[in-house]
């Protein structure tokens, strides 16, 4: 029982820590989907409280999961194991027959703005703004809260396949350093002429990083 009460302070501060770096107005977003009405009058604070309340609730967590879309629980299945993954690597995960591209940035815009998945914040002068149309969105990683999680490992079996993985490739080549500098350097190029501005480490620079 200790445990239970650790694990749940734990996620309880890890969901303060992100909503703090949220825009007050997607919090009163977040609310307002989660519990209509009851964000109304309240200032930030109170709602991030109201939110966190919510979302360690487990009898909460498994109604919100057991609402979701086909296509949301493949999503939030894809972070069963690990809790936590980058946006880029549930777009691709999301995909197959009748959900293309758009439609998986639709859905995981969707479950980040009902709490259900939660952007990973950054030191930043800027607040997180929900919205996934920048090119460096895809960069973000999102997790799970606990209780959430939890409630996935309830309908394990009603979560959609994801697509099999590619076949193995006929050829394995040894690996070169001279190879790895080359496709760097065409990374790099690429993401320059995308527009994301760059550090001088060759990372995203933090203005470029929000969603």
């Amino acid at each position: 029982m200790s445990e239970v009460r650790t694990g749940l302070a734990q996620d309880r501060e890890h969901l303060r820590s992100a909503f703090d770096s949220y825009a007050a107005t997607d919090i009163a977003a977040m609310l307002e989907a989660l519990s209509p009405g009851a964000g109304a009058t309240r200032r930030k604070a109170e709602r991030i409280e109201q939110l966190m309340q919510l979302l360690t609730d487990p009898a909460f967590a498994r109604r919100a999961v057991g609402a979701l879309s086909p296509l949301g629980r493949r999503l939030l299945g894809a972070l069963r194991r690990t809790g936590r993954s980058s946006i880029a690597t549930l777009l691709l995960a999301g995909q197959g027959p009748g959900a293309d591209e758009a439609v998986v940035r639709g859905e995981v815009e969707a479950l980040i703005k009902r709490g259900l998945l939660i952007v990973e914040g950054r030191e930043t002068a800027g607040k997180v703004v929900l919205e996934l149309t920048e090119p460096a969105a895809v960069l973000r990683w999102v997790w799970l809260p606990q209780a959430v999680l939890v409630a996935l490992a309830g309908v394990n079996d009603a979560l959609p396949a994801l697509r099999p993985a590619s076949a193995a490739p006929p050829l394995v080549e040894a690996g070169s350093f001279a190879h790895l500098r080359r496709d760097l350097y065409l990374a790099l190029r690429f993401l320059k002429a995308s527009g994301i501005r760059l550090t001088r480490a060759g990372e995203p620079h933090r203005a470029r990083e929000r969603i």
